[in-house]
């Protein structure tokens, strides 16, 4: 669609002061506008087309958005310092997509840490045979490395019981307990 000077006239609106990188594409891919976000993000890029930041499918996500008449969300695309998670949302009437981007690089490289962490965590807990334990604030098992099964002789299910019956038998002047613990995720409550 053109107005009387020529230009294409698009539905959607793209405010200056959006943190968002917004790009408004007809339903061929083609660049209709964009925002100062974009235009940052090029230049913190390197990139001197701004379509370079949209994921390599996005023609394919204009057509399920234009087809399927909903909003496609998540999307990622990589560049060489930053990861954008894409937002596609159709205008069925205009034929026009408005792709939102925003910058997830710090959550991904958060989400990465953690995972490298686990990772290490189940590496060590499953190779040791030191005794190591989680537990919740309020005192139920978490987790239990498998060397602390072997030694107390019994699952994670039963260690919390285990533990207490042999705490109970060692010291018989210890407070007796009102609920017995009777297993992973419960606890004792004392008197």
């Amino acid at each position: 669609m053109k107005n009387n000077q020529g230009s294409t006239i698009t539905t959607f609106q793209l405010p200056s002061s959006d943190p968002e990188a917004g790009l408004i594409l007809d339903s061929d891919g083609q660049l209709l506008g964009l925002n100062q976000a974009a235009k940052d993000l090029c230049a913190e890029t390197g990139t001197d087309n701004p379509i370079r930041l949209l994921p390599v499918n996005f023609s394919a996500l204009i057509n399920a958005c234009l087809t399927q008449g909903r909003a496609i969300e998540g999307v990622e695309s990589r560049l060489h310092s930053a990861t954008l998670s894409w937002t596609f949302i159709p205008d069925q009437d205009s034929r026009q997509i408005l792709a939102r981007g925003r910058d997830v690089t710090d959550n991904i490289r958060k989400l990465d840490e953690a995972t490298r962490s686990s990772r290490l965590y189940r590496l060590i807990t499953e190779n040791t045979t030191d005794l190591i334990s989680r537990h919740a604030p309020d005192g139920r098992f978490i987790d239990a490395t498998p060397a602390s099964w072997s030694c107390w002789g019994t699952g994670l299910r039963n260690l919390g019981a285990n533990l207490l019956k042999r705490y109970s038998e060692a010291m018989p002047s210890a407070p007796k307990w009102r609920k017995p613990v009777t297993g992973f995720g419960t606890k004792a409550t004392p008197p």
